[in-house]
């Protein structure tokens, strides 16, 4: 029994650095807007990690695009703001992410002309070149906005432990699709409401009962008690908590941003990629388990018992963390 659990933990210290290397795929972003004819400020924010900064340099037709007047380190990310003139405007340009090809993430380009349009783009390690030619809507936009969905949620971690939990307690049943769809029925909701500007709630608070979200959740699991709330009626607890991760889905889209004529589509693509997502995650989890089934050196309720544990641990360092960033 003592050599089971020494695979298990060699086990999970396996898939740690892949929790943490996560990070490092989260989207860049890209603000350009055009203050006066010709003239436009730029916010580039990069993701970074212990003031380490991911190597991207976007140009303008081979010249960098603008020049730093600021650049600092905030929660995960290192932001430079600055401005460049092009009297000609950008139509006709080519824009390049330099240094994407050798990373796992994408950056996503918001470009306010002066008239009020907004133009999304997506940047990924395949295609890091943008040509400003005609404005990304209709099939573009589908196609940008869901896969960003799909990108947020399977790089948001503790979102997909939050869904992991559930799993763990309803298992591949008819209530884990209660649940699960209780979970996509309120965070849909809200994510409606914030990206809407509808409601508005702070980020760092809802960053935080998020994480507080997936403590319970490994409460619950670790309890073993079936005749809890959570056990009994999943779908009332998934409902309860989807509504705030609604809102932590509206956070990347409120860096983003929506385009101005086409919001509720780009909006909609979005929770698509979501849920798209979503059950791509659950669909993986399914494989590993039924995986784990075959192989008798690793018992499956052990492993449950540790896996919650480390969920636990994850969210509850998570929890620390974003109350002391209050």
């Amino acid at each position: 029994m003592r050599n089971d659990y020494k695979k298990l933990l060699l086990w999970w210290f396996c898939w740690l650095p892949m929790l943490v290397f996560a990070h490092e795929m989260r989207p860049a972003a890209l603000h350009i807007k055009e203050v006066n004819a010709g003239s436009f400020q730029v916010i580039w924010k990069v993701p970074a990690r212990s003031n380490t900064r991911l190597s991207l340099q976007p140009t303008l037709d081979g010249e960098p695009l603008f020049k730093v007047q600021t650049g600092y380190f905030m929660k995960g990310a290192y932001i430079e703001q600055g401005s460049f003139e092009r009297p000609q405007g950008l139509m006709g340009s080519q824009l390049i992410i330099h240094g994407l090809d050798s990373t796992f993430t994408d950056v996503m380009l918001r470009l306010e002309n002066l008239d009020g349009s907004v133009l999304i783009a997506r940047f990924s390690p395949e295609n890091p070149v943008y040509d400003f030619q005609t404005q990304a809507t209709g099939w573009g936009l589908v196609q940008t906005y869901t896969h960003l969905g799909i990108q947020h949620i399977l790089i948001g971690i503790d979102h997909l432990l939050f869904v992991a939990c559930f799993v763990l307690i309803a298992g591949f049943s008819r209530r884990l699709i209660w649940a699960i769809t209780g979970f996509s029925a309120a965070h849909s909701l809200t994510l409606g409401l914030a990206a809407l500007d509808i409601v508005r709630l702070p980020i760092p608070a809802v960053e935080a009962v998020i994480a507080l979200s997936i403590v319970f959740m490994a409460w619950e699991i670790a309890r073993r008690k079936p005749h809890t709330l959570t056990y009994r009626y999943p779908i009332v607890v998934s409902a309860s908590f989807g509504l705030l991760h609604g809102f932590g889905f509206a956070a990347v889209l409120a860096e983003i941003g929506l385009p101005k004529n086409e919001g509720l589509l780009a909006l909609l693509c979005f929770n698509i990629g979501v849920e798209i997502g979503q059950l791509l995650f659950i669909a993986a989890l399914f494989v590993i388990f039924v995986l784990i089934s075959k192989l008798r050196f690793l018992p499956f309720t052990a492993l449950k018992q540790l896996g919650t544990y480390c969920i636990g641990g994850f969210a509850t360092l998570w929890l620390i963390e974003r109350v002391l960033a209050f």
